[in-house]
Order: structure tokens, then sequence, then C-alpha cells
């Protein structure tokens, strides 16, 4: 177990070493999003599904107070609702955006400048994406498969 001294060298050490980082997800999210997001909003780290380590939050707010039932009602109102998610998603959008856009400035900026970009540099070692030309063997095997066993089980009708 590595303990680190902030989220941007777990992250990186995640990404180099191979590591896992354990930390808040809605802070993880905002921090893939703002620091580890390429300019076409791929990133290279999977935030996983399940919570490890749930946020701890807290109000302070004595046990007897005439106001903590009003209190209570209205964060079950919000969370019942829904409105901590969608603000929650809405706040990474808008960092993934704004990210985004950031990157395509830099982008165009060193492109004004002359600079060769990392794009630019690896564009022959690329991964090509896939297109239906790229496919088209397996898809014409499944195509084959679906009608061959249609024609069996209409003979089997048939000859049943």
């Amino acid at each position: 177990m590595y303990v680190g001294t902030n989220i941007i060298d777990g992250l990186t050490n995640a990404l180099t070493m191979r590591r896992a980082h354990v930390g808040d997800r809605q802070f993880l999210e905002l921090t893939v999003a703002k620091d580890f997001t390429g300019i076409d909003g791929f990133s290279p780290i999977y935030i996983g599904r399940g919570i490890i380590v749930s946020s701890i939050t807290a109000w302070p707010v004595p046990h007897d107070a005439p106001y903590k039932h009003q209190l209570d009602r209205g964060i079950m109102a919000i969370a019942e609702a829904g409105l901590y998610e969608q603000w929650r998603k809405e706040m990474l959008e808008n960092t993934m955006r704004d990210t985004r856009l950031k990157k395509r400035e830099e982008l165009r900026i060193d492109k004004d400048l002359g600079v060769k970009t990392a794009i630019e540099s690896h564009e022959a070692t690329d991964v090509l994406p896939l297109t239906v030309s790229h496919i088209q063997g397996p898809l014409i095997i499944l195509l084959t498969g679906l009608f061959s066993g249609a024609m069996i089980f209409m003979t089997e009708k048939i000859s049943a």
C-alpha cells in the first residue's frame, strides 16, 4: 500500500505503475475529467462502479434542536428528488466541456506556433477506428449462420 500526497500523484501512479487509487467518487471523476482527459473526451483511467469508501458528511446540529426534523425532511427531499445527483452530473459535464475547450485552444495555439503535437507525431502508429469494411467478414459469417439456422428450422417445421 502506498499513501500519496495528493490525488494527481495517485492517479499518475495508477497510470504508470498500474496501481489502484481509492478516493471520493465525485472528486475522482472531476479530477479525471479536468486533468486526465484528452481532447476527444477519452480518459485512460477507469473509475469503478462500486463504492469502497463512502463519503462521510455531517451537519453540526444538536440532537434536540427544534429545527432538526425540518432539516432532516429537507435533506431527504433533496436526496430523494435526485437533485444532488443532477447537480453532480451537471458539474461533471461542465468540467469535461471546459477541459475539452481548453485543450482545443492549446492545440490551436500550438498549431499556430508550428509546434508538432503528440497527436500528429504518433499519427502513423495510432489504432484506426473500426468501420463496416473492417468487420465485414464476421458480419457475413453471422448472417450466413442466421440464414442457415432459419432455413433448417423451417425445413424441420415443414417436415414435422
